[in-house]
């Protein structure tokens, strides 16, 4: 969200880069930094990495989903990931994810999926609810995990990992089968670039 919070994203065609809504929030443009082996440390990262700046081209605050794209080309390690099948989602198959679990940057965390809820409720707060297909995933998430890929055994993208309950074990990534109909909605231009939710107090 605003300020200075880290998150996870994507990689795919043309340089755009898919994240979870909550973490770009009323933001129009954000800062990312691309993999490198060099950075061990979210300090080392902050000090070292090379900043690029990226617009929030469209965001859906139901599915909690945002597309960025780059002001730059990204350099050439960072290479797009391709999506894995809707159909051959399975529950009991082996997935992995990749994120920043408490600023502990491009963490590996392994588990199995356990449920396909579809379609999966929750909420942050009273204005920001989604309601979208997911997968229930045994994989370890936590702040930080969020916008970043949840892959299959064969190492392609599923879902995008999203939020975990306070228990053991329940973790919910948003399903490829969303992602795709997002991006080509987005691509499209069926969506706005920032929202930001209104609060309204009344004494």
């Amino acid at each position: 969200g605003a300020g200075s919070g880290i998150g996870g994203g994507v990689i795919i065609d043309n340089d755009e880069i898919i994240t979870n809504y909550h973490v770009v929030e009323g933001l129009r443009v954000v800062d990312i930094v691309t993999y490198s082996p060099q950075y061990t440390t979210l300090r080392q990262m902050v000090d070292l990495g090379s900043l690029i700046e990226a617009d929030v081209v469209a965001v859906d605050a139901k599915r909690d989903l945002a597309l960025l794209k780059p002001k730059q080309s990204l350099p050439n390690i960072a290479k797009p990931a391709k999506l894995g099948k809707n159909y051959k989602i399975k529950v009991a198959s082996d997935v992995f994810a990749i994120g920043h679990p408490k600023g502990l940057i491009w963490s590996y965390t392994y588990g199995v999926i356990s449920g396909l809820p579809s379609p999966f409720k929750w909420s942050y707060d009273p204005y920001l609810n989604f309601s979208v297909n997911c997968i229930q995933t045994q994989t370890p998430i936590n702040p930080g995990n969020s916008g970043g890929p949840l892959f299959n055994d064969k190492g392609k993208v599923i879902g995008i990992n999203s939020m975990g309950k306070k228990a053991q074990g329940l973790n919910f990534a948003i399903r490829v089968d969303e992602i795709e109909d997002f991006l080509k909605k987005a691509r499209k231009g069926e969506y706005p670039k920032s929202i930001i939710n209104e609060w309204i107090f009344i004494k």
